[in-house]
């Protein structure tokens, strides 16, 4: 897989040959949901748990609540390719599925959550879920991160360098990169986490986006 690996584009998937352009088929991605209909609201006190929990969680009382975007509502680019990422279910604590990355070169994690869902007036952080895989290679450079507050404010980005998670032991890390004060109108947040600078990387593995309150 030394070739380049294009950016898959609307209404295809990827061919047996990286550099050729797909002929049929869907997205290789999974979008987010519109709007987050796909939100659970559930008390912190609920233990009872499903089969695998709802893409988008919310947690928490009125005044505290919390949500987690796991990686199934956020669109990943090439996700849907079994050569380049694995979905696994992990049952360690709650059901969800995760991605695991098998190798790409061109990385790109999408998603948003309607602030709706999240409690007026207090402030909160925007936190990537992660671990890396022991034999993880192909992340020399950082990847960059980026936030969209819910009120049109010019979207912030910063850089961070997935090495330094090397030695987490496949443990849950988490990577804050925003934070906002939720609004009382209604209004979206969008997040991405993106590297293109054309080297094959492995093993990195996505839980989703934490949004909660900062302490």
């Amino acid at each position: 897989m030394g070739n380049m690996q294009e950016k898959p584009t609307s209404g295809q998937t990827t061919s047996n040959n990286a550099q050729e352009k797909p002929t049929d088929g869907g997205p290789s991605s999974t979008a987010a949901p519109s709007d987050n209909q796909k939100v659970e609201v559930k008390n912190a006190s609920d233990n009872q748990k499903t089969e695998t929990q709802s893409p988008v969680q919310t947690y928490g009382d009125g005044k505290s609540k919390c949500c987690m975007v796991y990686a199934k509502a956020l669109d990943i680019t090439w996700s849907g390719d079994t050569r380049y990422w694995r979905w696994f279910k992990e049952t360690s604590g709650d059901n969800f599925e995760a991605a695991e990355l098998l190798n790409v070169c061109w990385l790109e994690v999408r998603g948003k959550l309607a602030t709706t869902v999240l409690s007026p007036g207090t402030l909160y952080e925007v936190v990537f879920v992660v671990k890396m895989k022991t034999k993880a290679y192909g992340w020399d450079a950082p990847v960059n991160l980026k936030f969209t507050p819910p009120d049109g404010a010019v979207p912030r980005e910063t850089k961070f360098k997935l090495t330094d998670l090397k030695d987490s032991k496949d443990q849950w890390k988490d990577i804050p990169f925003g934070e906002f004060i939720a609004p009382a109108n209604p209004g979206n947040i969008e997040f991405s986490l993106y590297e293109y600078g054309g080297r094959w990387k492995s093993g990195l593995v996505i839980k989703g986006v934490a949004v909660r309150p900062k302490s």
